[in-house]
């Protein structure tokens, strides 16, 4: 029978820096939320000051109109993409401040956990409501069945906002990657939002309420593999700036937002898939076929790289409350921003891009990846 091993001083000694390095680490990720959170209300009250001069000198913008929820007035939102990270955060943190949330997941058996988390925290005192509602974002019919049960629900509650959360990522060489994983990357990134608000317009335009579109920094800078799900953003970002323009005089106003990497379940699942190389499984239907064999390991050996660049990222991604946090803002300022950068990666890639241009960043990517 073997002998129970009492631990030695030093091997004891290990164990509590263990313990001591995750306290610091923990502290360390607690300062650095706490800091984004400060810059970024300090962003929120510039932008508040630039409004109100723009607003006395030039008659613009005009100020939002806000509808904030208490215990006896509920407004309508609707979140998509609410199975898992940001949208599951967001559609828990509105509804616990008294909104009616539709939360649109992917599947009938997310219901149940979302709805648990929610009445697991006792902290709704405005009476809010979660409703979840099955949603793909790449079934028009689906979509034109939400748009008429939350009508019909809300019946004379203002229609505040819809917030388009859900999103696809799928990282791979252009090379490589087949004809569906651009196009089902762009269904639910791009082609869905598109649809889903034009079937939510009316509704928005009788609240005058708001659409907050949920993008990626990766429209701003981006590298190999990210291409596509890159592309997707930026034309993401485009629309947004474009149609803000088109309903402006409607009375709706519309947002983005663009966080960097943010540590939620699928920000891990597209980890592994970089660990496990799922994406040049030739199997996969997102894989074209006959490509040349030194051409996809040319491909494979950046993918890699990629790959090992993003275990160092996902230590240090942004907790999904940050990018709630900026969401709320969008639908309850009565000067919201475009544009928001959410998390310090956003921002300082943002602002490295704007300061030093795309040939100078594309040189700087290439000195760190090696090609």
């Amino acid at each position: 029978m073997p002998h129970n091993r009492i631990p030695t001083s030093s091997q004891q000694h290990t164990h509590e820096v263990s313990e001591e390095e995750i306290t610091l680490k923990n502290l360390a990720k607690e300062v650095y939320v706490h800091f984004t959170l400060v810059i970024d209300y300090i962003s929120y009250g510039i932008n508040y000051l630039i409004s109100l001069m723009l607003k006395n000198f030039f008659g613009n913008p005009e100020p939002s109109l806000v509808h904030n929820a208490t215990p006896t007035f509920h407004p309508a939102v609707l979140i998509t993409g609410a199975s898992v990270g940001v949208g599951r955060d967001v559609a828990i943190t509105l509804a616990r401040k008294g909104y009616t949330v539709f939360a649109a997941v992917n599947k009938s058996s997310d219901f149940d956990s979302l709805l648990q988390q929610f009445r697991d925290h006792n902290k709704n005192e405005n009476n809010g409501t979660l409703r979840c509602i099955v949603l793909d974002m790449t079934d028009r019919k689906a979509m034109q069945k939400t748009y008429h049960t939350i009508r019909h629900d809300i019946r004379n509650m203002p229609f505040a906002g819809l917030i388009n959360a859900a999103t696809t990522i799928i990282y791979l060489p252009l090379e490589v990657a087949s004809d569906l994983a651009i196009r089902d990357c762009f269904e639910t990134n791009l082609f869905g939002v598109i649809h889903l608000t034009k079937l939510f317009l009316p509704l928005l335009k009788e609240s005058r309420g708001r659409v907050i579109n949920v993008g990626s920094i990766s429209s701003l800078c981006s590298t190999s593999s990210m291409a596509i799900y890159a592309a997707s953003k930026a034309a993401l970002k485009a629309l947004t700036r474009t149609w803000r323009q088109e309903v402006r005089s409607l009375g709706i106003n519309m947002m983005l937002i663009e966080p960097g990497i943010i540590d939620t379940q699928y920000t891990q699942k597209v980890h592994r898939d970089f660990q496990e190389f799922k994406g040049f499984s030739i199997s996969s239907p997102y894989h074209e076929e006959n490509v040349n064999p030194k051409t996809l390991e040319t491909y494979e050996e950046q993918f890699t790289i990629v790959g090992k660049l993003f275990d160092e990222v996902v230590d240090a991604a942004n907790p999904p409350g940050i990018v709630t946090d900026a969401i709320i803002h969008a639908l309850t300022s009565r000067f919201p921003k475009t544009t928001y950068y959410v998390g310090m990666d956003s921002k300082f890639l943002a602002f490295m891009n704007w300061v030093l241009g795309e040939h100078i960043s594309e040189a700087i990517q290439e000195k760190i990846f090696g090609f």
